[in-house]
């Protein structure tokens, strides 16, 4: 039987929840009084001796910096270590972490709403914001600031980043954004928003270059001559200016925003008990904006913290998705605005008892299912460090579901991730033994078609697709393990020595990667990628083992897709279809344009696995 969850985890939910909700439907001018701020939230009280200090090494000089962590983070990371994000407010002039945690109240917002804030603090108090060569490299301390966090709290590295600040401190917040738009390898700043201050025209004089994805995982490499590198990389921004004093111009940095961002030139106006705001947006996203706000009446401390979480920070995500700009500004949305059903259920030992699971069903189910009708699944698996929210969120299965009729399913790793251990005696995976429990339980509960259940998943969660799979193929009609995971090379190529691998059921399988997505994504690099390419498509299918594979494909469906960035490569005339996909600019994340209803429709649809394993196509 379901159960909810742990309840302090649940009231940590319900909390976040909460907050974002008020982010997502926010603006800057929807507040008449300091209580619409908090909507009812009791914000807690955190003594300032709870704010800890880190130390760092950079270019061999030890550097300290203050944080933040909310005291559920375990439990928060049990639920979702994807949506744990990271609020950097760097101090004024002169000031200190300590002087800007008391000034600014993040840590107990950050307590209140399940964020980690960092507080900077500046070598003796002054910023090398003129980027002096002789003068401390502050993004590679910022970089290093997270990554040693990141570390010791084991909190995933591709959350998203809201840096802030105050006159010096707003200098660097927008220095940081402009220059170094992905604090070390993955993690994208969202957002940001300066009171009082803008960067420094030495910023500004910069050369402006084409975004580039970090080839591999650690601080970004710059030259000894440069502090902080030499370009401001092409990216979108949330953006906001804000002046509380008179006399200060952000015409500059203002308009540097709307460029990156592509805005309309006409723009918004109004006001709400505090500011003045004057917002540009771009016309095919929203949250390409920059918002310059002037002071209509006092809001300080705590307060303005949360006016700036409340009305931007809080609702606006980046995905990785196009390396050529810095990816995508999305809107985050909680489980409840997905239309999530979160349930735990206890399952065997074997399967490592509580196991939680999203669910989304859709709008039309009941129609569907009247009668004796029945509904597909598709089961979709997140890799390392993600959560079962990221994967619905990103990966647009929730709208193909809704589309196309089937219930979507997003289970949760335990400890943010799925272990596609196989070995060459028969041992049972946990894992896999759970998603077998998990398929006869979500029957007991829906009316599934066992016929057309589908699985699918992304990095890791792409080889724990592989790991099922290969077990057992019989109880799925199509696979989809998309983008770059599967097993190393040498087990692909010794199948023989694995009890658990079968490869007498044919399987509907489409593997795709990300065109710029680097090697060392995946396990044993690309001769691991072309065992398992050649293992599914010749091995499993039986398609002729070719060297030039690709002859075999029609030009007709070559390249299909909303964009011409995507290449999909059929093969037909084996024993299953198997397709092979790359798409332009796309690093190590899930792929844009309607993915997941391209799978649906070009493959997913089309199969049916029959009670004797056999499987029915039908165009």
């Amino acid at each position: 039987m379901d159960k909810h969850w742990t309840a302090g985890i649940r009231r940590s939910a319900v909390v976040v929840a909460m907050a974002l909700a008020m982010g997502a439907c926010g603006s800057s001018d929807d507040n008449d009084d300091t209580d619409d701020l908090y909507g009812g939230m009791a914000i807690p009280t955190v003594a300032i001796d709870k704010v800890a200090t880190g130390t760092v090494t950079v270019n061999g000089a030890a550097r300290s910096y203050r944080y933040y962590l909310p005291s559920n983070l375990d439990a928060l990371k049990a639920v979702n270590l994807k949506n744990i994000r990271i609020v950097v407010s760097f101090h004024d002039q002169g000031q200190n972490g300590e002087a800007n945690a008391r000034q600014t109240l993040w840590h107990e917002l950050a307590e209140a709403n399940g964020f980690v804030v960092i507080y900077p603090e500046a070598v003796n108090g002054t910023w090398n914001t003129t980027l002096a060569k002789d003068g401390p490299d502050e993004l590679a301390y910022i970089q290093a600031a997270w990554a040693d966090i990141r570390s010791k709290f084991n909190i995933s590295d591709t959350n998203a980043v809201y840096p802030t600040g105050f006159g010096t401190g707003a200098a660097m917040a927008h220095q940081l954004a402009m220059m170094g738009p992905v604090i070390g390898y993955l993690a994208p700043i969202s957002a940001v928003a300066g009171i009082d201050g803008v960067a420094d025209p030495a910023v500004f004089t910069l050369p402006k270059t084409a975004y580039t994805y970090p080839a591999t995982p650690g601080p970004v490499v710059r030259s000894p001559d440069t502090p902080f590198g030499a370009s401001l990389p092409a990216t979108a921004m949330s953006a906001w200016m804000i002046t509380t004093k008179a006399g200060l111009d952000v015409t500059r940095q203002a308009d540097y925003w709307k460029a990156q961002n592509a805005v309309a030139a006409a723009a918004t106006s109004r006001s709400d008990r505090y500011f003045r705001t004057t917002t540009h947006k771009n016309a095919a996203n929203g949250f390409q904006e920059v918002r310059v706000s002037s002071a209509r009446s006092e809001l300080s401390g705590r307060d303005l913290s949360q006016y700036l979480w409340k009305n931007m920070f809080s609702h606006v995500i980046r995905f990785k998705n196009d390396d050529r700009v810095n990816g995508t500004l999305v809107q985050t949305k909680t489980d409840q605005e997905l239309g999530l059903i979160d349930s735990t259920h206890k399952f065997s030992e074997a399967a490592r008892g509580d196991r939680r699971f999203l669910t989304y069903l859709p709008t039309g189910y009941a129609k569907l299912t009247a009668g004796n009708g029945t509904v597909p699944l598709v089961l979709n698996f997140h890799g390392i460090r993600g959560s079962a929210w990221w994967q619905a969120i990103n990966t647009d299965y929730v709208p193909a579901a809704e589309k196309n009729g089937f219930i979507a399913v997003f289970p949760q790793g335990l400890d943010a991730v799925f272990s596609s251990t196989i070995s060459t005696t028969r041992t049972v995976n946990y894992d896999v033994q759970y998603i077998v429990e998990l398929i006869d339980h979500l029957k007991t509960k829906y009316r599934i078609d066992s016929s057309r259940i589908f699985i699918t998943g992304v990095s890791a969660g792409a080889a724990f697709t592989n790991r099922v799979i290969v077990e057992y193929p019989q109880l799925f009609a199509g696979a989809a393990p998309c983008y770059s995971g599967h097993f190393s090379a040498t087990v692909y190529n010794n199948y023989q020595n694995y009890p658990q691998i079968r490869t007498d059921v044919p399987m509907p399988l489409w593997q795709c990667r990300g065109g710029t997505e680097p090697d060392n994504s995946f396990p044993g690099g690309a001769a691991g990628q072309e065992a398992s390419r050649r293992f599914w498509r010749v091995v499993v299918n039986g398609y002729a083992d070719a060297a030039r594979e690709e002859e075999a494909v029609p030009t007709s469906t070559a390249t299909l897709g909303p964009d011409a960035r995507k290449h999909v490569r059929y093969f037909t005339g084996g024993k299953a279809h198997y397709v092979w996909q790359t798409t332009d600019y796309v690093p190590h994340f899930w792929h844009p344009g309607g993915q997941a209803d391209l799978m649906w429709t070009q493959m997913f649809s089309k199969y049916r696995r029959n009670a004797d394993g056999t499987l029915t196509y039908t165009p």
